[in-house]
């Protein structure tokens, strides 16, 4: 989010409705003076109360002048001046918040709430598609989850944007998951292989439309904005733990085999294994797309081309691996 969005404090808060509390299962940033991770308010002082009892968003532009609940007034002390709080809405049952905060006052305009709103209502679905409402403490692995779900879903309803992006990161898992099975990968490793490659793009969200939609070549400065988007997805990610083993993937999945690639040039055994895999099984689904600049390759020329650049563009252990894949 704060790649963008103005945030300076976030949380989100899913309600306990046996004890009539909320508790906060996720916070920005961690040590945070205004609540801990785990703690728990009554319900009917919070926010949270506000927005779920309304079932609509409260978007307060400046503390300074606004202030609504009397959690707002220790907000302002502690420097916050625009809160957004949105509700989190599943199956037609509203079940916590998400709180987006910022120092500075009309922070978000009407796009800025219209993707956060958004946002809110995947997370809002995968969180009850993946937990039931237990002990916070037991759910630690099911909200994981649902974080990278919603992720997910972010990056695909993005995707959707662009005819030539649509479904790309899903496909991208598909051939990823299979060459890394190939490979002999343990559970866990294949499972590091297919989130990185549902996340691989997530950097391409901060690329502006108009360098997305060009489909002649790009100037200097806009292919040095879009090479930069692993290194961008990488670090819209590192914040969080369960994110630590699939960042140093996303930054690597458009390097070369022989130093050419971005945004670090790394070559050969500097590119995590991962990556490479990342790299040809994008190069691959590509491969496979119609684009306005050319056709898309049959399976022969994919082949081909594939072999060819063994040793060049990919590393050769991932393209037999890959061949193999493809030829059944």
């Amino acid at each position: 989010l704060k790649e963008l969005v103005n945030v300076d404090r976030a949380a989100v808060g899913l309600i306990d409705e046996t004890q009539k509390r909320v508790n906060y299962v996720a916070l920005y940033p961690p040590i945070d003076p205004l609540r801990d991770m785990g703690e728990s308010h009554p319900l009917n002082e919070s926010g949270t109360y506000w927005v779920v009892s309304r079932r609509k968003s409260l978007y307060q532009t400046d503390l300074a002048t606004e202030k609504l609940l009397k959690i707002d007034q220790v907000m302002f002390e502690h420097g916050i001046r625009s809160v957004l709080r949105l509700p989190l809405i599943s199956k037609d049952v509203a079940f916590g918040c998400l709180i987006i905060s910022s120092k500075q006052p009309h922070a978000y305009n009407k796009e800025d709430r219209d993707m956060l709103e958004e946002l809110s209502a995947r997370m809002a679905t995968a969180i009850s598609n993946n937990l039931v409402y237990e002990d916070v403490s037991k759910r630690k692995n099911e909200l994981e989850n649902a974080f990278s779900d919603s992720l997910r879903m972010w990056v695909q309803s993005w995707e959707a944007r662009y005819p030539y992006t649509k479904g790309h990161s899903e496909k991208v898992f598909q051939s990823a998951r299979k060459i890394a099975q190939e490979m002999g990968f343990d559970e866990y490793q294949v499972k590091i292989i297919e989130t990185a490659a549902r996340l691989h793009d997530i950097g391409l969200v901060t690329v502006p439309d108009e360098i997305m939609q060009r489909q002649g070549n790009l100037s200097f400065s806009e292919k040095s904005v879009f090479e930069q988007h692993p290194q961008v997805g990488a670090d819209m990610l590192h914040f969080s733990p369960i994110f630590k083993d699939i960042t140093p993937l996303i930054r690597a999945h458009h390097e070369r085999y022989d130093g050419k690639g971005f945004p670090r040039g790394l070559r050969k055994d500097e590119i995590p294994l991962g990556g490479r895999i990342l790299a040809i099984a994008e190069d691959y689904v590509l491969m496979s797309m119609e684009l306005p600049s050319r056709k898309a390759f049959t399976l022969e020329n994919a082949k081909q081309f594939i072999a060819k650049a063994s040793g060049s563009r990919y590393d050769p252990q991932v393209v037999q691996a890959l061949l193999k894949v493809i030829s059944g």
